[in-house]
């Protein structure tokens, strides 16, 4: 039985250049989706930075429906009608309710202005510290204070076991326990029906979270920083591309030969 032949990459920093996708990139997924390989596409981002900056173009090169997109370490698959989240998510969504509501909370109490997610999370949370007025970034007190109240949430609602906590520049990102990017792959292969064992490939990636992806003997890890590298290392496949597009030519042109042509060019091999 031949392997399902799949590739899963990152978007940020690997099929884009200054945040913005690189149409080259999409051209060349669009090449590799057209030789039968199949593709999809796994983000830590949010729905609404995959609707504003990714799917309009994956669109435009007649991708999306094709090209799955998964988001936020793949809680949910963004589609164009709209969002379908993972058994993960689903588990999640009553104590995530509960441990945003208690932060918000206790916040007010102790007077702590937390900046608003404007990305929109809507599984793993993201908590911005208070910051000094016109400046972005909080001060190592304020992100000291923040984590102090996230981390006595977390045990108010009795969730120290299932959720871990990643400090960022501008706070801190509250993930459920065990989500990584592995569970990206795990929700491509569950939308593709297919077992280990039954698919072989690549995934590609800008960080070290990203080798997650790589599950199953066959799969292979590539490292890639931006859409240049992920151009020049999908290269590969162009071969491939010129033997399937001659070969198509060559089908075409015996059905222009009609069943008599394709008689006499059956004899001629024939003598040859």
């Amino acid at each position: 039985m031949a392997l399902t032949k799949i590739i899963i990459s990152d978007i940020d920093d690997v099929i884009t250049l200054d945040r913005a996708i690189d149409e080259r990139a999409v051209r060349r997924i669009k090449k590799i989706t057209d030789s039968g390989i199949k593709v999809a596409l796994a983000t830590a981002n949010t729905e609404t930075r995959v609707r504003e900056a990714i799917l309009p173009t994956l669109e435009k090169h007649g991708l999306v429906g094709k090209v799955p997109v998964f988001c936020e370490f793949g809680l949910y698959e963004v589609n164009a009608a709209g969002k379908i989240f993972s058994p993960e998510a689903n588990s999640f969504s009553k104590a995530r309710e509960s441990l945003l509501k208690d932060i918000y909370a206790r916040a007010r109490e102790k007077g702590m202005n937390l900046v608003p997610d404007e990305e929109a999370h809507l599984v793993t949370i993201k908590i911005n510290a208070p910051r000094p007025a016109g400046t972005k970034v909080p001060t190592p007190e304020e992100l000291a204070r923040t984590r102090v109240l996230i981390e006595e949430s977390i045990a108010r609602v009795g969730l120290e076991s299932r959720v871990h906590l990643n400090q960022t520049k501008r706070g801190f990102d509250v993930i459920p326990a065990g989500v990584d990017k592995s569970l990206a792959l795990k929700a491509v292969l569950r939308k593709w029906n297919l077992k280990e064992g039954q698919y072989k490939g690549f995934s590609y990636g800008d960080q070290f979270r990203d080798r997650k992806m790589a599950i199953g003997k066959k799969m292979k890890f590539v490292t890639v920083i931006e859409a240049n590298q992920f151009l020049e290392k999908t290269s590969f496949m162009k071969a491939r591309f010129l033997a399937r597009g001659i070969k198509r030519q060559w089908a075409g042109a015996k059905r222009k030969l009609g069943p008599k042509g394709r008689k006499i060019l059956g004899i001629a091999k024939h003598l040859k």
